[in-house]
């Protein structure tokens, strides 16, 4: 095993270019944040840091994950961890986002009947729709669910939250799902989730009366999950790879193959089973009722059970009502997926739908936090380092302090960040014991949202 910089530095300018793939507008200091936070760092499960690192060197692991963002907006417009586009038009429950057993994502998708089937250019496929339904995830081992009521009347009231398969109200203060966990309330009456290792989840609901249904668009953020339907893609492959990791290969010539691949092969492959499904279900109920094989059909008609035909509009007219809704300095693909549908569809809630999740993503910072090392000796200094991201590298990092906490207290002072988006705090006076520590990001006069870290544990060795 060779070390140095000579062979640490073009490690570092690969994970720095894969980053600039996908956000290509990034500035250099946006990047260094961003791989700072993915390092693996002391605290990181599974991985007990670097063993006599030397003093002033930083305990951090340079770590390639996807960090990511990925979307599945309306009549499911997937965005892969890796920026691949396409349309999933399934009808079921599916796997969106794997990471081993640390995050999972669940969504349901549920058939629509309209007039006209919708054309995506990645696919090469005119196919009938359908719309995001409910979702479903694993925090730090804990299920929760936003989804219709269990007994399946339509309710204009609202999705229900489920946390562990019991009803809850989301408070203000939210909810401590543990060990940096976290549920709580994002724009437009939505959901935001905070996993363990620093991904995000925004959950934004949408009532459509005319189908009484509600649909949702869903944000994943900052994630390291490579696994599922909106996965990365196997080497050679149009599609994210299958499960075990194989390859559907290149996309088939033919409409029919490219059918066969997409909504058969690689539908039923992440579709959810009763094993391992997180969503709830009203007693004698299952995934399966929740299946609707064979849909999209291959051709039209687009007829789905209990479904209205929804009646399409103009494009233009369409595309109007999204701008006017969005605006111009949303990302480009959002408005040409909120124009194809409100134009297939003829409702245009989606477009407010789609102007509350732009909200949402609005400001929205991931805040690390990492530790010199795990354990210390009394009066040994240790130092503490948070980092802020701010998604979408629309801004060099955070502007603002980070509040240390150590076991629920605030230390005096915030720490002010440096130029690359972080706080350090150096401390030798932690006492013996066990300690949890969090960094809570404060924005200073900034469009940015507030933060909340992962907690880590340091613990000090008695006398």
């Amino acid at each position: 095993m060779r070390t140095g910089t000579s062979q640490a530095a073009p490690h570092v300018a690969g994970v720095a270019a894969r980053f600039l793939q996908t956000h290509p507008a990034a500035t250099p200091a946006a990047v260094l944040a961003a791989i700072h936070a993915d390092a693996d760092v002391a605290s990181t499960p599974g991985w007990g840091g670097i063993g006599s690192a030397g003093a002033g060197s930083p305990n951090e692991l340079l770590h390639w994950g996807s960090l990511n963002d990925g979307q599945t907006d309306g009549d499911p417009h997937l965005t892969t961890v890796e920026a691949v586009r396409y349309d999933f038009q399934a009808a079921g429950e599916f796997v969106a986002l794997r990471d081993g057993e640390s995050l999972e994502i669940q969504t349901r998708q549920t058939p629509v009947s309209t007039a006209a089937p919708l054309f995506n250019d990645y696919a090469g496929l005119s196919a009938c729709v359908a719309v995001n339904t409910a979702v479903a995830a694993k925090v730090n081992k804990r299920r929760v669910t936003l989804q219709p009521r269990l007994d399946g009347e339509p309710s204009p009231d609202g999705l229900e939250l489920r946390i562990d398969g019991q009803r809850v109200r989301l408070p203000e203060a939210g909810i401590d799902l543990g060990n940096g966990g976290r549920a709580s309330a994002s724009s437009g009456g939505g959901l935001r989730l905070d996993f363990p290792d620093g991904a995000i989840l925004l959950v934004t609901p949408g009532w459509w009366s005319a189908q009484q249904l509600w649909y949702v668009n869903i944000s994943v953020l900052g994630s390291r999950a490579e696994a599922g339907i909106m996965g990365v893609r196997a080497a050679g492959s149009w599609l994210p790879a299958l499960p075990d990791g194989t390859s559907l290969g290149a996309r088939p010539t033919t409409a029919p193959g490219r059918y066969d691949a997409l909504y058969k092969e690689f539908a039923d492959a992440w579709r959810v089973t009763n094993a391992t499904s997180l969503f709830d279900y009203a007693p004698g109920r299952s995934t399966k009722d929740y299946t609707l094989a064979g849909w999209p059909p291959q051709k039209p008609p687009c007829v789905a059970p209990n479904s209205p035909v929804a009646e399409a509009i103009d494009p233009g007219r369409a595309a109007k009502l999204c701008f006017a809704a969005i605006g111009q300095n949303q990302r480009e693909s959002a408005l040409a997926n909120c124009t194809a549908d409100v134009a297939v569809t003829g409702e245009p809630g989606f477009a407010k739908t789609y102007a509350l999740s732009a909200e949402a993503r609005a400001g929205l910072v991931a805040v690390t936090l990492g530790a010199s090392s795990q354990v210390s000796a009394p009066m040994d200094p240790v130092t503490f380092t948070a980092a802020v991201v701010v998604f979408g590298g629309d801004q060099e990092h955070g502007y603002g302090a980070m509040q240390f906490l150590f076991d629920g207290e605030r230390t005096e002072r915030p720490v002010e960040l440096d130029k690359f988006g972080r706080a350090t705090l150096n401390t030798s006076r932690l006492s013996p014991g066990e300690h949890r520590i969090v960094a809570l990001y404060e924005s200073s006069g900034s469009a940015l949202k507030p933060g909340r870290s992962n907690e880590i544990v340091h613990s000090v060795r008695g006398q």
